[in-house]
């Protein structure tokens, strides 16, 4: 979603559709790619100039039925037959749509043909079964199922090494990911995502307002069971020396002599909004 003019942003739904499985996040990707009005990999203007990322280039149902007819085209293919050019192809839907892509862009089709390959639905220059069943009206849960077999689950386990190493092997899950992401440093991603513990991620954790044992008891159920002594000593020992030392804004500082007093102003229902702490006798 566009946040301000130039700037995008994720919108409310961004959440759920992150904790959501693999193959239906794909499935959802892929779906609302075929409805965009512009090709979202165009990154120059008119002029040829360099243009950000997602810029949108409005061009109404050009795009969308440029990508209809590629896609359409590829799937009339006879068996074991491909197109081997974008050339072909980009000619081929010049002449059957003349007038919808006449005034379009004329990279329009070879960007549609690229996008379809990065998002698996063109592949040695035919329609795959995901293609396919995007080119037949398949809804987001025919999508999804076509695509569970091809896209792996996400690994809710991990391995937790004593030179305080976590290791997810797969993609890890989102809130895996959110765990680790909090409490250790990452190091590595890919077919196997990497992090690692120091002090200074533990006391971020602890700063940021996780508890001693909840980062512990998070871990070893990430982790399947007991962890690593040297883990252990880590957490704990940046446990033991957080929050020795603290600071505080303030607007104002108020005194009194009597401890009881200054106690009961502090935790007076109707001084509750004003935020106020005791932080002496």
């Amino acid at each position: 979603d566009a946040v301000a003019p130039g700037r995008l942003g994720v919108s409310d739904a961004f959440g759920a559709w992150r904790a959501s499985a693999p193959a239906r996040r794909a499935a959802e990707l892929v779906q609302s790619w075929a409805g965009m009005h512009y090709a979202p990999t165009q990154d120059r203007g008119a002029d040829g100039s360099s243009q950000p990322a997602l810029a949108r280039y409005d061009t109404g149902d050009t795009a969308v039925a440029a990508r209809a007819a590629v896609l359409g085209l590829l799937r009339d293919l006879p068996d074991e037959v491909g197109v081997t050019t974008a050339d072909a192809v980009e000619a081929t839907v010049a002449w059957q749509l003349p007038v919808v892509l006449g005034a379009a862009d004329g990279d329009l089709v070879r960007r549609t043909l690229t996008e379809a390959e990065r998002l698996g639905l063109v592949a040695l220059g035919r329609l795959t079964a995901i293609g396919d069943r995007l080119f037949t009206g398949g809804t987001v849960d025919a999508l999804a199922d076509a695509l569970a077999g091809m896209v792996p689950d996400v690994q809710t386990r991990a391995v937790v090494g004593s030179d305080l190493t976590v290791v997810v092997m797969g993609t890890p899950a989102a809130e895996v990911v959110d765990l680790l992401d909090a409490v250790a440093e990452r190091e590595a991603r890919g077919q196997a995502s990497t992090w690692r513990l120091t002090p200074a991620s533990v006391r971020g954790a602890l700063d940021a307002g996780y508890a001693q044992d909840d980062v512990l008891a998070a871990l070893r159920r990430v982790g399947g069971g007991a962890l690593p002594q040297s883990l252990e000593y880590l957490v704990r020992d940046v446990g033991r020396r957080h929050g020795h030392v603290q600071v505080r804004p303030s607007a104002a500082v108020v005194v009194g002599e009597d401890p009881a007093l200054v106690a009961e102003i502090a935790a007076h229902r109707s001084l509750r909004r004003l935020g106020l702490h005791a932080v002496a006798p």
